[in-house]
C-alpha cells in the first residue's frame, strides 16, 4: 500500500510544514506498535515502537523518516548549558 504525505497528515491531524511536498508517495507496508509505558534513569524516553515492517515517523519540519524493522525509543533531546541542563524543542 502506498500513501501520501497529504494523507497520513489527515490520517495523523499532525501539521507539517508549508515547503514540504504533500503528494510525495511514501510506501506503507508496515505495523507498529507504540507504548507510552516507557522508564528509563534519565527521564528522556517519551515512549518506544516495535515496527514489523518499514513504517515512517512523521515529523512538522522533516516529514516523514522510514525506519526499518525493529524496536526504537523515542526520546527527548537535552542540551547543557554550563551545569544547567534543558530540553530542547524541535
Amino acid at each position: 500500500m502506498t500513501v501520501t504525505l497529504a494523507s497520513l497528515v489527515e490520517q495523523t491531524g499532525l501539521s507539517v510544514l508549508d515547503h514540504l511536498e504533500r503528494s510525495m508517495a511514501i510506501p506503507a507496508p508496515g505495523t507498529c506498535r507504540w507504548t507510552g509505558m516507557v522508564t528509563d534513569t534519565n527521564g528522556l524516553t517519551l515512549g518506544a515502537f516495535e515496527a514489523t515492517a518499514p513504517v515512517y515517523l512523521l515529523h512538522a519540519e522533516h516529514g516523514a523518516t522510514g525506519c526499518a524493522p525493529g524496536k526504537y525509543a523515542v526520546r527527548r533531546q537535552r542540551e547543557f548549558e554550563g551545569r544547567r541542563a534543558r530540553l530542547v524543542a524541535d
